[in-house]
């Protein structure tokens, strides 16, 4: 390629063009560049493209940009904070910034994830005695379901299940979403948690619990565990939701999950229903 045909700034934008022609291009009209865009440029190379490319961009109708900086990389991201790039959100492994192009219009990214997911299990056994936990280290102490966070790409029903056999050894068969809560500034004041709690069967008895995490777990009465003392306000409120469910007349309803096509119609999404039981 004979470069002395255009002028500097042109020539940084061929050089960028030509080394970036996989950008991912995203909602809003915008484009993405990644690690493996950046990984061996000096912090002068990148802080003269980048100049180069916003120029170009605005120029072309970008209306967003987003870049993904390593740990590795975190020099670049001074150079990003003064090209008005603002933080996006941050991983143990990259950062990831943001800078929003068109001046006439207001600022169209949305903002990082603010919920947490959280499942518990209402695990019941043959005799319909419920499975209970208290935790090692519980800002104070109390009987409650076995759950915690699901993983990233878990599904709620997979959480669960995995979450009771973590803490307490004990295998057990999603049946429904018996409840969920939802409570704002849950934690780091800005997040919030939604709390889904699925109704399941224990397909094994014998208590295995993770000492790690676990003070005491066992298997106790319903009616026992509704009036025990340590017990809080919103587990009580649960086993109210079960005896709703359960009391219900010769017809009942599960709330279940089914695949659903995306609209991209590549990929599937667990969309949940209540479904007529008998």
């Amino acid at each position: 390629m004979i470069w002395f045909k255009y002028t500097l700034n042109q020539c940084y934008i061929q050089i960028w063009k030509r080394r970036f022609t996989n950008l991912k291009s995203g909602r809003h009209n915008s484009v993405s560049i990644g690690p493996h865009d950046i990984n061996d440029m000096s912090c002068s190379e990148f802080d003269t493209k980048l100049n180069a490319s916003l120029e170009k961009w605005k120029s072309t109708g970008i209306r967003g940009v987003h870049i993904k900086i390593p740990k590795h990389l975190s020099s670049l991201i001074p150079i990003c904070v003064k090209h008005d790039f603002e933080f996006h959100h941050t991983h143990k492994t990259y950062i990831q910034m943001y800078r929003w192009l068109p001046s006439d219009e207001p600022d169209m990214v949305p903002r990082y994830a603010n919920h947490f997911l959280g499942v518990a299990g209402f695990v019941l056994n043959k005799k319909g005695q419920l499975l209970v936990v208290q935790e090692k280290y519980a800002t104070y102490q109390h009987w409650k379901l076995p759950g915690g966070m699901a993983d990233s790409g878990e599904t709620i029903p997979d959480a669960g299940k995995r979450e009771v056999f973590e803490e307490t050894g004990i295998l057990c068969q999603f049946e429904s979403i018996l409840c969920f809560r939802h409570q704002t500034e849950f934690r780091f004041k800005d997040c919030s948690d939604f709390y889904f709690v699925c109704l399941m069967r224990a397909i094994s008895d014998d208590i295995n619990k993770c000492d790690k995490e676990i003070e005491a777990c066992t298997w106790i009465d319903i009616n026992e565990y509704e009036k025990h003392p340590q017990i809080t306000d919103t587990n009580k409120y649960i086993v109210q939701c079960y005896r709703q469910y359960t009391d219900q007349c010769s017809q009942r309803f599960s709330i279940i999950p089914e695949d659903v096509l995306n609209v991209d119609r590549e990929k599937y999404s667990l969309c949940y229903s209540a479904k007529s039981i008998q």
